[in-house]
């Protein structure tokens, strides 16, 4: 605030004020996380399922995420309208939120898309997300998935983030009685794949 009241350039203040605001967002998302990681160590939230359009909570997941145009350019949902999932569709969207921030966070700046599609028969539906970053090595894909683990070097852990992301993905996911799994992207990148029981998804 002191820098926006020293500045007289109406430019500059407008850039101190977004840069400001955004690191404000990050730091309040980083607490919430913190926040939900200990209430599930302290008592397991119960979930408020009911009947919702998939594509609607990632509609609402994507405003949430405040994504820029050009990340928004990136994302391409190949979502059926009428798919319907069974779910607490508040955790359903910090789940679809993590999952999008990281595929961001790691892409690489060049790349095209980041890809959300189904795959449905008929005892098991498949939401599949994948992106075409730096990936994740074998020997790391079941540890993101612990708390406040930090995938790749020291180069990629020096970007944003708590550790807990993937953490309460998977935490909410298992409440919901569904799996994630993360897989290699070809040529490059990761999808990660959220396994849905028959009872929770329908063409409607």
């Amino acid at each position: 605030i002191e820098t926006v009241i020293r500045n007289k350039n109406k430019e500059s203040q407008d850039r101190v004020l977004e840069i400001s605001k955004k690191n404000i967002d990050r730091l309040s998302g980083m607490m919430e996380r913190v926040l939900l990681a200990t209430q599930f160590e302290n008592s397991l939230p119960i979930p408020q399922k009911k009947w919702e359009s998939c594509d609607a909570i990632i509609q609402s997941a994507l405003v949430d995420c405040q994504f820029s145009n050009d990340e928004m350019l990136k994302i391409r949902l190949a979502i059926p309208s009428n798919f319907l999932i069974f779910c607490d569709v508040s955790m359903m969207k910090i789940v679809f939120i993590n999952l999008f921030t990281n595929s961001i966070k790691y892409s690489d700046p060049n790349a095209v898309n980041i890809v959300v599609r189904t795959v449905t028969n008929h005892d098991q539906c498949q939401i599949l997300i994948s992106d075409e970053g730096i990936g994740i090595p074998v020997t790391e894909r079941t540890r993101i998935f612990e708390k406040f683990y930090r995938v790749g070097n020291e180069k990629t852990r020096s970007r944003p983030g708590s550790g807990l992301g993937l953490y309460l993905v998977k935490q909410i996911l298992q409440l919901h009685g569904s799996k994630i799994e993360v897989l290699a992207n070809n040529p490059k990148g990761s999808t990660f794949v959220i396994n849905v029981n028959a009872s929770d998804f329908r063409m409607e």
